[in-house]
């Protein structure tokens, strides 16, 4: 049986990350069932995770920008004149690349030790994800996709009556599942 939980994107990038954080085998050992380690994911997370590994097979060049910013010296503002340094990340070798695709298909489709379970995206999600959007969208800091992984697990409750844990890293995002009163684990504080 799958744990009652639902990740998002960033939630389940932590497998794929390397290295782990320290709180990775706190997670882990919270979504374990007699040795597999199940959860549940949605349909936009299954489509978003291969964004974010893609996005680090490309890499990203070193960057140097003069900074651009204000600041107040004693009641006057001055440009600040300092040079803001992005060190850049590598790319993610082939081989590796398509290691983490292979374990992505893998775990989606239930092979091995690491399984998902796929909530779907249908009308129901995409509606509670729009109420979401129009209620919370003005108070708190977290985007459509994020609106819609937590549509997912109203959508899930109404229509299954499986009451999911949404888990996440994303602060703006647990600020408005607060609010709404969805359940959410910070793998972060474990």
């Amino acid at each position: 049986m799958t744990t009652p939980y639902l990740l998002d994107t960033n939630a389940y990038f932590l497998f794929f990350q390397n290295p782990k954080p320290s709180f990775y085998n706190l997670l882990e050992n919270k979504l374990t069932q007699g040795g597999i380690v199940s959860f549940y994911v949605s349909e936009i997370t299954c489509m978003e995770i291969h964004s974010v590994i893609g996005k680090y097979r490309r890499g990203e060049p070193k960057q140097n920008f003069p900074c651009d910013r204000n600041f107040d010296n004693k009641g006057q503002v001055e440009k600040c004149h300092n040079t803001c340094v992005f060190p850049g990340r590598e790319k993610l070798k082939p081989r590796i690349y398509r290691d983490l695709k292979k374990l992505v298909e893998d775990i989606e489709a239930q092979r091995g030790l690491i399984q998902a379970t796929t909530i779907p995206l249908d009308s129901l999600s995409i509606r509670e994800s729009r109420k979401l959007l129009m209620r919370n969208a003005d108070s708190y800091k977290f985007g459509s996709l994020d609106a819609l992984i937590a549509g997912s697990v109203v959508a899930t409750k109404q229509v299954y009556g499986l009451d999911l844990t949404l888990v996440t890293l994303d602060r703006g995002l647990r600020a408005m599942l607060s609010h709404e009163g969805i359940p959410y684990l910070d793998p972060a504080s474990l």
